[in-house]
């Protein structure tokens, strides 16, 4: 008759493996910093004398020679990095490294100032409104110790541009001349898409292996095809027909909104932690 599968007796078998293995190489650590400090001590024994100060700087050398250079390289193997820009383009961001700082990843957050300003086309005079937002979550790859670093990903956008025209414009479209009365509404809306690829490539100005402040640099490009929407009624009230309005809107994306990507570009400060 076959022994019954005990799930528990496998576990504990394989766990009590492990924990021996993980006892093995604590031990092995452990006597290998104790050679150490019996290294660092029989060298202090030749050049001091005195008991007590024999001790002493075995303690200190063993802090400053040992100790130490195990901490850093612990440290190492990770780093943390707040990271901030201002300018035309405002960024706030957090950065996370592994294996020496080669290999790591970044989020971000990027936002312009929404602007409202006069914009003329096609003998039409326009009130145009920018908003630009984004997030962006980045693989980051730094191959050389020249602080030159590699980014790919993904963004996640929220920008958009109308073209409005007030009561009482006179505005064409598709070679229409029509004057907006009170009633009348014509805005065009481009918008980019929601989530686009983003490829780029910055510079990091400092010590890769020390904490405190550091200059960085990011220029790069995430891409995508603007949308475009009309939203009118004067169809209705002003005998503008519906493939008029396509036209000029069309002819409005080919002239400002024809290229397939976003340029970024960004200067500022990083915290490593």
């Amino acid at each position: 008759m076959a022994k019954p599968f005990c799930f528990f007796c496998v576990f504990s078998k394989h766990a009590v493996l492990l924990l021996h293995g993980a006892l093995l190489c604590f031990s092995a650590h452990a006597l290998d910093l104790v050679a150490e400090k019996e290294r660092i001590r029989q060298e202090v024994i030749q050049d001091t004398p005195d008991q007590t100060l024999i001790d002493a700087l075995t303690e200190i050398r063993f802090k400053r020679e040992v100790l130490m250079k195990l901490a850093a390289a612990e440290k190492a193997k990770s780093q943390s990095a707040i990271t901030a820009s201002v300018g035309r383009e405002k960024s706030l961001g957090y950065e996370y490294s592994w294996k020496n700082s080669v290999h790591g990843f970044k989020v971000e957050m990027n936002w312009r100032e929404s602007r409202l300003e006069n914009a003329v086309f096609d003998d039409s005079v326009y009130s145009k409104h920018t908003s630009y937002r984004s997030a962006g979550a980045y693989y980051v790859l730094r191959p050389f110790e020249n602080g030159v670093r590699l980014m790919t990903g993904l963004r996640l956008n929220d920008v958009n541009t109308t073209y409005s025209v007030g009561t009482g414009s006179a505005v064409n479209v598709n070679g229409n001349r029509v004057t907006m009365s009170s009633q009348d509404h014509l805005i065009y809306r481009f918008s980019f898409p929601r989530v686009t690829p983003y490829l780029g490539i910055g510079f990091v100005a400092g010590d890769r292996d020390d904490d405190g402040f550091e200059f960085f640099g990011d220029v790069g490009a995430t891409f995508g095809r603007y949308n475009a929407q009309a939203e009118t009624n004067i169809s209705k009230s002003l005998n503008v027909d519906a493939k008029q309005i396509e036209n000029e809107l069309n002819a409005l994306r080919h002239e400002r909104f024809s290229k397939r990507y976003l340029w970024t570009a960004k200067v500022g400060l990083r915290y490593r932690y």
